[in-house]
């Protein structure tokens, strides 16, 4: 029974947060495309989490609705869950690359700077 109760929980929160983040990486992607069309990328990436999310909630939803805890139905919802995580974590990397590459500039530059104009 505590499998149902998962199966409950995964069901509704993976669809309702598989939506809200396509909503939400809709607009970021349409925002990106008045910067330049690479600034859609992280709303696209964004929209494709949000697909992976709702197909794991939908193929928990099945296997609650047809009564269906069987090998098959169960790698489905963990092959969908387990695209998201990786895409996830891969977009996370990245920006953590790039937010230290960030970090690393600007006190380049910051030193440069104030050693140019002499601020110290």
């Amino acid at each position: 029974m505590n499998h149902l109760k998962s199966l409950q929980r995964i069901s509704f929160w993976g669809r309702f947060t598989g939506i809200v983040t396509i909503v939400f990486g809709s607009f970021a992607a349409l925002g990106g495309l008045f910067a330049l069309i690479i600034g859609a990328i992280p709303g696209i990436i964004q929209i494709i989490l949000g697909v992976y999310l709702f197909k794991t909630g939908t193929e928990a939803k099945y296997a609650i609705e047809d009564n269906e805890t069987s090998d098959e139905s169960l790698h489905r919802l963990l092959n969908n869950y387990s695209k998201y995580l990786l895409i996830q974590g891969i977009f996370t990397i990245i920006v953590l690359a790039f937010v230290a590459l960030m970090i690393i500039l600007s006190l380049v530059l910051g030193n440069y700077f104030f050693s140019e104009f002499h601020f110290t």
